[in-house]
């Protein structure tokens, strides 16, 4: 899986999770039957959830629980390309994320009104890194790749 496609899985799966990521640290691995689909695991191994790829529409990413229940997707906007919405599993719109116009490497998290909730920006020093910060600009967390299986982590501070 190229590094976009998995940052930008990342950013869904947190971005619908986002009350749940801010508690521990995770990993993410993609699943070895299926290279369509991300297990999402906690920092004691557990398989907390997981998110693929939509068999019908390319541009959906259907997101799961632990036990296999779909509890939300993420689809690109008909309307703006450059937005992905949030959905949760009756289809209700619960936020979108998209790429800052003034900055490049900011990916801003709103919620369905369009206020700000987060953002996420590349690390300066370590381009393998991505940041993430709470709507005040407060550093939250961190999404970086373990250098001795690849799979994705993420820490919170």
């Amino acid at each position: 899986m190229n590094w976009n496609l998995a940052k930008v899985l990342m950013l869904v799966f947190v971005s619908v999770f986002s009350g749940v990521v801010f508690a521990e640290d995770y990993s993410y691995r993609q699943d070895t039957l299926n290279p369509n689909k991300i297990n999402v695991y906690d920092d004691y191994g557990n398989k907390i959830g997981s998110y693929k790829q939509d068999t019908l529409n390319p541009n959906k990413v259907n997101i799961y629980d632990a036990n296999g229940n779909k509890v939300g997707y993420q689809k690109q906007d008909t309307l703006n390309r450059s937005r992905t919405n949030s959905y949760d599993a009756y289809g209700n719109k619960e936020g979108y994320i998209q790429q800052n116009t003034l900055n490049p490497n900011r990916t801003d998290v709103k919620d369905a009104y369009g206020n700000l909730d987060g953002y996420y920006k590349q690390d300066t020093l370590f381009k393998d890194r991505v940041n993430e910060y709470d709507s005040y600009g407060n550093k939250v967390g961190q999404y970086r790749q373990n250098t001795l299986n690849g799979n994705w982590e993420y820490h919170s501070q």
